[in-house]
């Protein structure tokens, strides 16, 4: 896979978080980790899956300098053996995080490169800040107000505040919390001349309950200017009260109220801008997270829209244009629909009733639209969406499990140890995990505490079958650990169901999996190597292979080495005799020879191995043969130092004389072939008491010459010096 992530701090790739689930793809290899950096505007739930792995991969979470969070002394980061899934689960404050993904520790650390895990991966990640942003809605033709329930963009429910204001002179112009109860409160102004009770310019905010009732109207200092409209409430200055933003419907001036405790007004502050024709203040929110409410617009002429991001009751300091909207779509406000501490915008359509969400992100103080999601719609254009309220949830773990066996968290094959963590509640009492098993495998599980430590209610522990029952079960009592050890588990599909061992048992966990699968005898011989010659043991003639232990992890353990008289055992050029070690890891890389000595005779040779991965996973005490090739050894020329005779007279050769030796033949099978005569004499051999002349190509042996059955026989001449044959 080519790839598209940083690979350095400073080239992380920028994502962005919130309540629906983001998903990147890439991979890691030796030399390649990938870098992703997110920011968070408040303190967020965050949860974290590495799933789709092949090989070994890892995943921690960085501050801004680069060392890894740790939250409650534990360390964010996840490093489960084999291609286990990796997950975090855990609540961050806001600040600016990376998030590494790198391959798991070489197999050889002398040969990193080469034996470093390579794998693709999906990256999963939500955050949750807890706010979930409703809609409030009014209708101007019946006068009836309510609010919609949101979980992010998804439609929950509806209920009325309980008030109907038949009189549409009244405009809901905002939303804030006035009264610091965490829960927005609505703001009313009436621009209507008629009303005893509110004259001209009267303006007030409901209090609202955390069931969107409304419990009593608060008064506002009025405002009687008739051309002006309150084009939202919220935060200049950095106290506790909102304050009001207003619009001159005549001239287009903004101004601002800031407002103290009791509601009264401390300062009228113009922005000394005036809007030109068709631009309107829709709502008010702040868009880049400093605190200070901004301001949004949207141009009924042109379809655009655009933000006053600013620094208090002054001009703004920056202006974003956001997309243009299509005819008849205005934005009617703002809020955080997905989660991510980023406010989104509200969109409805006044020709055909549809409502959408537009996701923002703020990328270098620009706003940057991400995502266009539609919403339920509402055909009665009767019906004007005000804005958002924001209700706070509280901010905790997410559920990383799922909570039955369709929606079980699947880690994947179960090739080694590895650590999930998260918590069972009141109202998530299972969690379901998922996993596989490729061949005969010991699984063992611990339920701990987080970090080790014990439990905080009474929570059990069972493997299940792939149709759901149990297998096994730990159900200790109190908050005491919970374990199984040792199952033996057939290649297959499993589930593991964490529980309340009790009702109303709360408590966060560890889970701690185990699993070892024995190693396999692939291959063992047998070796063919020559006499006098030396023959590498590769893998393709002794190989153990191992589902979660890696060669380098393969250890074998010299029971009996060779016959020393026939050969030896060599590792990295050494001996090495009973009781000595090398691993799988060893012969792939062509570090164990077997030496054959040279000695005669011996066609066979062994030696004997047990295999063990560490892990309680062995291999019994195996014969490894060895089959050994005679070479034909040539004959040496010991001695030919000649002879010296009397002028016809006769001598016997001696071995001293003339003497070739074999290592593999004795005397009677070293023969001699006459080549060619002597020049002054015959050569005589003693067959059968009787000397007989030797002729050319004539064969004796050197049993012949020891038993003094050579002799050599001079002509008489008259000559002197040397001759030969």
């Amino acid at each position: 896979m080519p790839d598209s992530i940083g690979n350095t701090l400073n080239t992380a790739s920028p994502i962005f978080l919130g309540i629906n689930t983001k998903t990147f793809a890439d991979s890691v290899e030796f030399g390649d980790n990938d870098y992703y950096t997110f920011t968070l505007n408040k303190s967020s739930s965050f949860n974290l899956a590495l799933t789709g792995l092949a090989d070994n991969a890892n995943v921690a979470i960085l501050d801004s300098s680069g060392a890894i969070v740790s939250v409650s002394g534990l360390p964010l980061q996840s490093l489960n053996q084999g291609s286990l899934a990796e997950t975090i689960n855990t609540v961050l404050p806001a600040g600016k995080y990376f998030i590494q993904v790198f391959p798991g520790p070489p197999v050889d650390p002398t040969n990193a490169a080469n034996s470093t895990p390579s794998t693709n991966y999906t990256l999963s990640i939500r955050s949750d800040t807890g706010v979930r942003s409703d809609i409030t809605w009014r209708n101007y033709s019946t006068g009836a107000n309510e609010i919609w329930r949101l979980d992010g963009t998804t439609f929950l429910g509806n209920n009325s505040l309980g008030f109907t204001v038949p009189d549409v002179l009244w405009e809901s112009s905002g939303i804030a919390d006035f009264n610091g109860d965490g829960i927005d409160d609505i703001v009313w102004r009436y621009s209507g001349s008629n009303n005893p009770t509110y004259p001209l310019g009267s303006q007030l905010f409901w209090q609202l309950d955390s069931n969107g009732q409304v419990v009593s109207e608060v008064p506002l200092p009025i405002q009687p200017n008739p051309n002006i409209f309150i084009g939202g409430a919220g935060n200049l200055n950095g106290d506790a009260t909102p304050d009001l933003i207003f619009q001159n419907a005549a001239t287009g001036e903004v101004s601002f109220w800031l407002l103290d405790s009791s509601f009264s007004v401390i300062a009228d502050i113009s922005s000394n801008l005036f809007l030109a024709p068709g631009w309107r203040i829709e709502g008010v929110d702040d868009f880049n997270n400093d605190t200070i409410s901004d301001v949004f617009f949207h141009n009924s002429i042109s379809g655009q829209n655009a933000v006053w991001l600013l620094s208090g009751a002054s001009a703004p300091t920056s202006i974003n244009f956001l997309p243009t909207s299509a005819p008849f779509e205005v934005l009617q406000g703002a809020g955080d629909f997905n989660g991510d501490g980023q406010v989104d915008l509200l969109v409805r359509n006044y020709s055909t009733g549809g409502n959408e969400v537009w996701l923002f992100n703020n990328v270098a103080n620009e706003l940057v639209r991400t995502d266009v999601i539609p919403i339920l719609g509402v055909p009665d254009l009767n019906w004007v969406a005000l804005a958002s309220s924001g209700r706070s949830l509280p901010v905790v773990q997410q559920d990383a499990a799922g909570n039955s066996l369709g929606a079980s968290l699947n880690i994947g094959t179960l090739n080694g140890d590895g650590i999930y963590r998260d918590s069972i509640t009141t109202s998530d009492a299972d969690d379901y995990y998922r996993f596989s098993v490729n061949g005969q495998s010991l699984v063992g599980l611990n339920l701990n505490g987080v970090g080790g430590g014990s439990l905080s209610g009474n929570l059990d522990v069972q493997i299940l079958n792939s149709a759901g029952g149990v297998i096994a079960s730990s159900t200790n009592a109190s908050g005491a650990s919970e374990i199984l050890a040792n199952l033996s588990l057939s290649a297959g599909t499993y589930y593991i169901r964490v529980f309340a061992g009790g009702a109303g048992a709360v408590s966060p966990y560890e889970l701690s999996v185990q699993a070892n699968s024995p190693p396999v005898l692939v291959s063992s011989g047998p070796l063919l190597v020559s006499e006098s010659s030396s023959q590498t043991i590769s893998n393709t003639l002794l190989l153990v292979t191992d589902a979660n232990n890696s060669a380098i992890q393969l250890t074998y353990q010299l029971a009996a080495a060779p016959n020393i008289t026939n050969g030896s055992l060599l590792l990295n050029g050494s001996a090495i005799n009973t009781g000595n070690l090398f691993t799988q890891q060893d012969i792939n890389q062509g570090r164990l020879v077997y030496q054959q000595n040279a000695s005669e005779g011996a066609l066979t040779d062994r030696f004997i191995f047990g295999v063990s991965d560490g892990q309680g996973g062995t291999i019994p005490n195996t014969t490894f043969s060895i089959n050994i090739v005679p070479v034909n050894d040539p004959p040496v020329l010991v001695s030919s130092a000649g002879i010296t005779v009397s002028e016809g007279f006769a001598t016997t050769l001696s071995s001293g004389n003339l003497l070739v030796t074999d290592v593999e033949q004795a005397a009677p099978q070293i023969l001699y072939s006459l080549n060619s005569l002597p020049a002054r004499g015959t050569l005589l051999l003693d067959v059968l008491g009787g000397a007989q002349p030797l002729t050319l190509n004539s064969t004796f042996t050197q049993a012949d010459i020891t038993s003094n059955r050579l002799v050599y026989q001079h002509d008489g001449s008259e000559t002197s010096g040397s001759g030969g044959l």
